[in-house]
């Protein structure tokens, strides 16, 4: 029975410490991400299922490691997470272990209790044919150019589940990095919702703070009929 309890405090701690760790990461704003992380390189090995990291710089005592299906995440779900690990020794990531990954552009993202963090991409498999491109604006699924009232409607339709009348919302797209996004879907979690709705709502008058991505501009590959 003692066992069985210290057994238990084990999983829950390191359960805990996970939790504290995705929460760390996640937390950090993408602007200091893209900034401090141009020297780090990742490169995937599909045949040993890892990711082998260079010139990485240790971020402080206490580091937590995420490789993420998308990039630029400013928001980290589960869903989100491909692999995570902890160091406490100071030292650095060097080959972290993945296994098979679907084809497509991934993040590693380290950050550290100095407050520093680190960033690279790396891409598995074909991320698609080379095609033309064309620059949209995220939420803007009427594609007039702007975010308007006419954007609103047809998010807030396509998360009810409707399909007509609804412009481009819903449609899957595929941007020059190889990842896809849903168009309307402006708080990247895969799928239409009301907070979507009141993301486009906020940025079509104007405002520019609990937006998600409405309003921002990619470059995405142009469908061809």
């Amino acid at each position: 029975k003692t066992n069985l309890f210290m057994k238990r405090g084990k999983t829950m701690k390191k359960f805990s410490k996970i939790a504290l760790s995705v929460a760390a990461v996640s937390a950090v704003t993408v602007a200091m991400a893209v900034s401090a992380s141009a020297a780090m390189t990742a490169t995937y090995n599909a045949e040993a299922g890892t990711v082998t990291l260079s010139d990485v710089t240790p971020t402080g005592q206490s580091q937590t490691l995420l490789v993420l299906d998308k990039v630029n995440l400013e928001t980290v779900a589960d869903t989100n997470i491909k692999q995570i690990d902890q160091k406490d020794d100071s030292t650095s990531f060097e080959t972290v272990k993945v296994g098979e990954l679907k084809d497509g552009t991934y993040e590693v993202r380290i950050g550290g209790s100095n407050g520093g963090i680190q960033t690279a991409t790396f891409t598995v498999g074909e991320v698609g044919p080379e095609k033309e491109t064309e620059t949209i604006i995220l939420g803007d699924v009427s594609s007039d150019k702007a975010l308007t009232g006419t954007d609103v409607s047809y998010i807030l339709r396509g998360a009810g589940g409707e399909t007509s009348r609804i412009g481009q919302a819903n449609q899957e797209r595929t941007k020059t990095d190889g990842t896809k996004i849903i168009l309307g879907d402006v708080s990247s979690d895969d799928t239409l919702t009301g907070t979507d709705v009141s993301y486009v709502l906020r940025g079509a008058g104007g405002e520019t703070s609990r937006i998600g991505q409405a309003g921002q501009e990619v470059e995405v590959y142009k469908v061809t009929e």
